[in-house]
């Protein structure tokens, strides 16, 4: 779903004139890293899902309950 939408508003910036989302924005060379406005936000992203769901499944398999 992250990915359509940052798909989506990157249409809609470009569309109207505007630069894109997933133009390389973050550059670190000696880690080979470099990252757009979308990139961060699929990994800001994934980082809350997995978080949620970690904490979602520590807290259904308590037996103390």
């Amino acid at each position: 779903m992250a990915a359509v939408v940052v798909t989506v508003i990157d249409l809609y910036t470009t569309g109207h004139g505007y630069g894109s989302i997933t133009r390389e924005s973050i550059t670190w060379a000696p880690a080979g890293v470099h990252l757009s406005v979308g990139d961060l936000a699929m990994l800001v992203t994934v980082i809350a899902v997995a978080a949620s769901t970690w904490h979602r499944a520590g807290l259904s398999n308590r037996d103390d309950v």
